[in-house]
């Protein structure tokens, strides 16, 4: 049986990440299945590390969680992916720092000024 989720309530990454944890426990807790997330490139290590922390409860195993890219993206920006990764662990590891929210604030006033 496959079933699809798509979570539309969140401006980041991180909470997207932790919504769709939430849909997943909510709606298949018990159920022996993998979590396949599709990104760009520049985004997987980011998401897998999310997903992992989030998620890694929900599967046998973290293998279970994959991350699916298209082979258009392969143009990786380093610098771009290294932050990425950093921020993620930053907001993890620090959750008192605010980072998240600090990044989901700033998106909401960018999609304002549109």
């Amino acid at each position: 049986m496959l079933k699809v989720f798509r979570e539309n309530g969140s401006h980041t990454t991180f909470y997207n990440i932790k919504k769709a944890a939430e849909i997943i426990r909510g709606q298949l807790w018990g159920y022996d299945f993998r979590i396949t997330i599709f990104c760009e490139a520049t985004r997987s290590p980011h998401i897998i590390r999310l997903a992992r922390h989030f998620m890694g409860d929900l599967v046998n195993s973290i293998d279970d969680i994959t991350v699916e890219t298209a082979s258009w993206e392969r143009d990786v920006n380093l610098l771009k992916l290294a932050w990425k990764y950093l921020w993620a662990e930053v907001a993890i590891r620090y959750p008192w720092l605010g980072v998240a929210e600090h990044e989901h604030n700033k998106r909401l006033k960018r999609s304002e000024q549109i």
